[in-house]
């Protein structure tokens, strides 16, 4: 089941994936406002991110 709608922060998706309400949390309209939004809810939840070696020089 795929979760949908206004759910841009990151805490209310990682707590519907993590209660078993849905296996997926659709954030299109989060990830159009700010592409780097997968990185920023990490920083927000406290989630240690690594950025690819072929990727490194855009960060």
């Amino acid at each position: 089941m795929i979760a949908v709608g206004r759910l841009d922060d990151p805490k209310l998706a990682n707590a519907i994936i993590g209660n078993e309400e849905a296996d997926l949390v659709a954030v299109g309209r989060g990830m159009l406002r700010n592409p780097y939004w997968t990185l920023e809810a990490a920083k927000q939840l406290k989630k240690e991110t690594k950025v690819p070696t072929q990727y490194s020089t855009g960060f």
